[in-house]
């Protein structure tokens, strides 16, 4: 994963995006 961090700066906005996702899964029940 750490290489993943330096290839694909992509990976900052990704973090995000998986907050939200959990967010959503502890609202669905």
């Amino acid at each position: 994963m750490v290489q993943a961090l330096g290839n694909q700066p992509d990976v900052v906005p990704l973090l995000p995006q998986t907050e939200i996702r959990v967010v959503l899964a502890q609202q669905q029940p």
